[in-house]
């Protein structure tokens, strides 16, 4: 084989394939996710997820915002947690075939945790829960694939590694006892 030949078989297994659909610099990225408290009991949500990443490095770096929580039904009523999370990432990108594979960590911060208690009167009451931890951090694989120019599909998966709630002191409701053990999971 000629040098050159060799250089191009080189070149194809090393980048990116397609380089329109990993632009250099900034890409912005919306979606949804089914987020999963996992523990005990598992809870999910659907939400919303928007975020964007730095493509120039040999690492990708990014901020995210995701709408998590679960909701439960217990003795006080049905109760809707919303824990949304302002987070930032870290990925190591991997070519396969004309997509690719992204590892990392994740960490994040809860922006304004809250519950609402719908009551069986119809009343609702709304909170502002104190007793989560308001750091958060995990590992997430994602795949992505290039659907057309400039276009990118993603998928992947988030493993929460600290728990949700801290342990409960005795001014916090006796009914969150049970989510101690909750750490977040999601696609």
């Amino acid at each position: 084989k000629t040098p050159e030949s060799i250089n191009n078989i080189t070149n194809k297994t090393t980048s990116f394939p397609n380089k329109k659909s990993n632009p250099s610099g900034f890409s912005v990225y919306v979606g949804g996710i089914l987020s999963n408290m996992s523990g005990k009991d598992t809870y999910t949500r659907t939400g919303a997820e928007y975020g964007i990443s730095y493509n120039n490095l040999p690492i990708i770096l990014g901020i995210q915002y995701s709408q998590r929580g679960f909701s439960d039904t217990s003795s006080v009523g049905d109760v809707k947690y919303n824990l949304d999370y302002l987070s930032f990432l870290a990925l190591y990108p991997y070519s396969i075939g004309s997509g690719r594979i992204l590892g990392g960590f994740v960490v994040g911060n809860s922006l304004n945790p809250s519950e609402i208690i719908n009551q069986s009167g119809g009343h609702n009451i709304s909170n502002n829960i104190e007793a989560i931890n308001d750091l958060e951090y995990g590992i997430t694989l994602v795949i992505q694939y290039p659907l057309i120019e400039d276009f990118v599909l993603n998928a992947g998966y988030y493993y929460g590694l600290g728990n949700v709630f801290t342990n409960q002191s005795s001014s916090q409701s006796t009914y969150l006892y049970r989510y101690n053990i909750l750490k977040h999971r999601g696609l």
